[in-house]
């Protein structure tokens, strides 16, 4: 587990972050269909160019695999979080804060950029729906929201 997740576990939050842990380890290995298992569908990709409807696992790990391809033609490896705060709102949903660090290939910092997570536990377990502002100065923005 990351650093600032350890810094941030406390009951109820253990569960949060261990999803959102299992979701970086997938996305940072490059590997999208482990990573669209995170997800709640159908759900909405949002970025500055376009809106994408996600209504089902295929097209999910698809939107995800567009995602890594375009972080991996810019160099980048791995992301690692250096914050992480978690806020319940009730007893099935809660909203996690991050700030995550990209790296290159090389090991340097390709950029940090702000993400929002909304987890929601559902009978399968915590699914999550991801908002994230990059920081940087030509900015990427994804969002996905859940369509119930």
């Amino acid at each position: 587990m990351c650093a600032a997740c350890e810094d941030a576990v406390a009951e109820p939050h253990g569960a949060i972050l261990e999803a959102l842990e299992a979701y970086q380890r997938a996305f940072s290995a490059h590997r999208p269909e482990l990573a669209r298992r995170s997800y709640h569908c159908p759900c909405t990709f949002v970025d500055a160019q376009s809106v994408t409807v996600c209504s089902s696992p295929a097209e999910i790990e698809d939107a995800l695999g567009a995602i890594i391809q375009s972080l991996e033609a810019r160099g980048w490896s791995h992301s690692e979080w250096s914050e992480v705060f978690v806020r319940p709102l009730d007893d099935t949903r809660a909203i996690v804060s991050t700030v995550a660090i990209r790296h290159a290939s090389d090991g340097s910092e390709l950029e940090r950029i702000g993400g929002t997570y909304a987890f929601l536990k559902t009978d399968e377990g915590l699914s999550l729906i991801h908002i994230s502002e990059p920081t940087r100065r030509t900015p990427i923005s994804y969002a996905v929201f859940c369509l119930k």
